[in-house]
């Protein structure tokens, strides 16, 4: 009788620790060890509101080249509804959804979108030949930033951005320069169908070289204005997970 009732007894309490194995079995780590980090104050929306000031982390893969956005930097409607962003060079988006219930298994979803790739400064922008260094004690490496402005065409106003094209060493020795791929970042604002989107508009309206990557930000119209600047960029050890 006590055997009889043995067998009824569900297998994720008898062998927690095997179950767990095999399901992380199924899983593909994938490790983020640099992340870029924005300040933003965006006086176009309300003080009391999500995404009025803060800071916003891009989470980068140098080798695979794959960004990641984690749930506090999302907003939007829809923007508390995922645990993460993923996006690869190639357009593939995966994101996962926060379980609705507790113990129960996030949700993947992948999509593909076509990236707008620019790769070199758009004529509306002007530089206006002021330039900025900016030094990072993490890495071997000083950007060099150039002021550009232009004219609103989706909004009656002036922006102005400050672009560096200057490699980064993510070495420890200063050997080995990489040119980082900004184009996914810059291409988020794709995802707003599914009503999510940065607390920075990275193009304005118009759209920012992948190959540049945005120092400062300053978009000013009749209703308010929205500033960014890049204050960091640091190790770090961030890890999520992807379902085979």
């Amino acid at each position: 009788m006590k055997f009889g009732l043995l067998l009824l007894i569900p297998a994720s309490l008898l062998f927690p620790g095997q179950l767990l194995k095999a399901q992380k079995s199924e899983l593909t780590e994938i490790k983020f060890p640099l992340v870029f980090i924005w300040e933003y104050t965006n006086n176009l929306l309300p003080e009391d509101q999500t995404g009025h000031k803060g800071e916003f982390w891009a989470y980068y893969n140098p080798e695979t080249q794959y960004w990641a956005f984690m749930d506090d930097s999302l907003t939007g409607a829809s923007g508390m509804m995922y645990d993460w962003v993923l996006m690869k060079p190639d357009g593939t988006v995966v994101l996962q959804a926060k379980p609705e219930f507790e113990n129960e298994e996030p949700q993947q979803e992948t999509r593909k979108i076509e990236y707008v790739k620019v790769d070199k400064i758009p004529a509306e922008m002007q530089s206006s030949g002021e330039k900025i260094k900016i030094n990072f004690k993490n890495f071997h490496a000083e950007l060099d930033a150039e002021e550009f402005a232009w004219q609103g065409k989706n909004f009656k106003g002036r922006g102005i951005v400050f672009l560096s094209d200057s490699k980064i060493d993510f070495t420890v020795e200063p050997e080995k320069p990489v040119e980082v791929d900004y184009t996914p970042v810059y291409n988020f604002w794709q995802l707003k169908e599914s009503e999510l989107e940065f607390p920075i508009e990275f193009t304005g309206d118009i759209p920012l070289p992948g190959n540049r990557l945005m120092c400062g930000l300053l978009l000013m119209t009749s209703q308010g204005s929205l500033k960014a600047e890049l204050k960091d960029i640091s190790w770090t050890d961030t890890y999520i997970y992807l379902k085979d």
